[in-house]
């Protein structure tokens, strides 16, 4: 089964060079650049690691964090 990595940065051309390198290694990555965003595709969203960046404008990574801990208790939070 293949990890699959979700990045949350509001600086997209950061989030897909991350994404890019992790493809290189195997990983199946979401790139997603609005925390509001992830919020409304969370019953659609499976995910095993989540990076998120911590000042995004609208809602930090902190509070985001906040809400993906309790959809998904089993992934790891960067």
């Amino acid at each position: 089964m293949t990890r699959r990595v979700l990045i949350v940065d509001d600086n997209r051309e950061l989030a897909e060079n991350l994404a890019e390198i992790l493809e290189m290694e195997g990983l199946d990555v979401v790139v997603m650049d609005d925390p509001r965003a992830v919020l409304e595709a969370l019953a659609e969203l499976r995910f095993d690691v989540a990076i998120l960046d911590v000042r995004m404008p609208g809602m930090d990574g902190i509070d985001l964090l906040r809400h993906l801990a309790v959809h998904a208790p089993h992934a790891v939070y960067l």
